[in-house]
């Protein structure tokens, strides 16, 4: 079974063993439609959902109390990769991303490591073997993404255009 990330357990709400996470989707609103998620592999049935501003709230089935909830601090939740939202052709899930390998000119640059979600357009950041690259995720930029054989591929005038490196 594959996971995605959907969350991160923040801490306990209240005293009967809520949990308020930081959603790690574009839409928040998806929680509420969970019927169960993961949390190191071990699956949890979700009995309640609501957001409060930019976070959600959460209630799953044996977590009854704040010291429960405090043990999760810090944790991952996770969804069944087959209920992860479905995308279109021009688009991937963040989870999708992570980890492919990267083509300027036919050279690899490194591994997607991280992408950064700032707004206007997200920041790929790649990890090469002395520096982190950064570029935004651009339609322009981007040539293709290949799932399968786990690669993306450039425009190499545009990347030397938008591309930011970091020295370790």
């Amino acid at each position: 079974m594959k996971f995605v990330e959907v969350g991160k357990v923040l801490k306990p709400k209240g005293i009967k063993g809520e949990i308020k996470i930081e959603g790690l989707t574009d839409d928040n609103s998806r929680f509420l439609r969970l019927k169960h998620v993961y949390i190191d592999s071990v699956c949890y049935a979700l009995t309640k959902a609501r957001t409060e501003g930019a976070f959600v709230v959460i209630k799953l089935e044996g977590i009854e109390t704040p010291e429960q909830v405090d043990k999760l601090r810090g944790k991952y939740i996770c969804i069944d990769r087959s209920d992860a939202v479905k995308t279109d052709k021009d688009s991937n899930l963040i989870a999708d991303i992570i980890g492919l390998e990267v083509f300027v000119d036919d050279k690899a640059i490194g591994k997607i490591s991280d992408v950064l979600q700032y707004g206007a357009a997200d920041v790929y950041v790649v990890k090469s073997k002395d520096k982190n690259i950064s570029f935004p995720a651009l339609k322009k930029l981007v040539i293709d993404v290949d799932l399968k054989d786990g690669k993306m591929i450039l425009d190499k005038k545009i990347f030397d255009e938008v591309a930011v490196f970091n020295e370790f």
